[in-house]
């Protein structure tokens, strides 16, 4: 938050409302961004999955760490994973 410079009491607390204001306005667009981030995580992971041959989704799926890393979070790993099933054949 900002510090004031007012140094009336009045005006310090009318600049300290507008502080809070303006920071609640900032924390709910934060977590709008957020929010859709992650919707549109999701989202990613469903496109690249729906995009994958059977084989390599089976193939996905057989790992024993599919659960853990791929599956639970889905950031970086499973075009990781794809690029490495495909390397291996």
């Amino acid at each position: 938050m900002k510090a004031g410079k007012e140094t009336d009491q009045a005006d310090k607390d009318r600049e300290n409302e507008q502080f809070k204001m303006e920071y609640k306005a900032k924390l709910d667009e934060a977590l709008k961004r957020k929010r859709m981030y992650n919707d549109n995580l999701f989202k990613a992971y469903a496109l690249i999955w729906e995009r994958c041959a059977k084989v390599m989704q089976n193939k996905l799926l057989a790992q024993s760490d599919y659960e853990d890393e791929i599956y639970n979070n889905p950031k970086n790993q499973i075009a990781n994973k794809i690029n490495n099933k495909m390397m291996e054949n």
